[in-house]
């Protein structure tokens, strides 16, 4: 089920984590000196002690050994995984690269097919809408964006998906390892640039991606939006602090999103509200 997470693991973080790893489990932390933790509904520690030499074997791992090949990736202090999943990395970050390992993240990355299936009455009912889905870290964002873009493709919509950490497709050497339907990606870059790449060239009918924040995010979304382009993107927050962020604020001022939902996540079940208006009630 986890196969890619689990075998990036040295044998004794696996032996530790595999008899004890749930579904619903969404990070694992693994750090030197202390026990490993799986978090999901609750926070669990192992009884293993991870030592400083088995994350420098972890990041041999992570790298598929060969560290140098993935440098400017370890440079974001992040790896994508072929499942999807992500594993952060925290260490000494030189010139030249990351060395001496410290901890890792794993994030899960979870195909769940009709994830999106309420979320997607959001984008399409009579029409296509631009849509900001907001929640807090952990809620499933990502799993639900993924599975909208693979619905919206397969219903015929021209789909582009600008996927700046490789979270929502996986895509290795291009290629993605989620079923994203008929979806364009563009990864490898800032979703600013991804974004208008892909306008630029595969003259897209909806726009996919996740966690916008900066000002450069915004200026792209709002120029799709200028080109009759549907977007649809992630932000973290649920409610009217998303809107210190210049990128959003000015996204959303200037009407490049027509509604903005919450997603919850309690439990294990999604809920979506509609808090449009109360967004964008002054």
């Amino acid at each position: 089920m986890y196969g890619d997470c689990i075998n990036v693991m040295p044998k004794g973080i696996r032996e530790a984590v595999e008899p004890h790893i749930c579904e619903t489990d969404e990070e694992i932390r693994i750090r030197a000196g202390m026990p490993v933790i799986l978090i999901g509904q609750s926070s669990r520690k192992t009884a293993y002690t991870v030592s400083h030499e088995e994350c420098e074997q972890m990041l041999e791992l992570v790298c598929g050994h060969s560290v140098f090949a993935h440098q400017q990736e370890l440079k974001e202090s992040y790896i994508t995984l072929c499942d999807g999943s992500r594993v952060g990395i925290s260490g000494k970050l030189t010139p030249t690269g990351m060395t001496m390992p410290h901890s890792f993240n794993i994030r899960l990355a979870r195909q769940i097919k009709g994830a999106g299936d309420q979320f997607v009455r959001y984008v399409s009912d009579e029409r296509l809408h631009s849509v900001l889905l907001l929640s807090e870290p952990g809620a499933g964002k990502t799993t639900v964006l993924r599975d909208a873009a693979r619905q919206l493709s397969e219903a015929g919509y021209k789909v582009g998906i600008a996927d700046e950490r490789g979270e929502i497709a996986a895509g290795i050497k291009g290629i993605p390892m989620l079923d994203v339907g008929f979806s364009d990606v563009m990864s490898g870059c800032e979703k600013s640039i991804g974004l208008r790449l892909l306008l630029r060239g595969m003259s897209p009918q909806i726009l996919i991606t996740d966690e916008i924040a900066s000002e450069e995010d915004g200026a792209a979304v709002l120029e799709a939006s200028g080109c009759g382009v549907k977007v649809i993107a992630s932000a973290h927050g649920s409610g009217k602090e998303v809107l210190r962020r210049k990128g959003i604020r000015r996204a959303v001022s200037e009407g490049a999103f027509e509604r903005i939902v919450l997603l919850k996540n309690r439990t294990g079940s999604r809920s979506f509200a509609d808090i449009t208006e109360e967004i964008l009630c002054v």
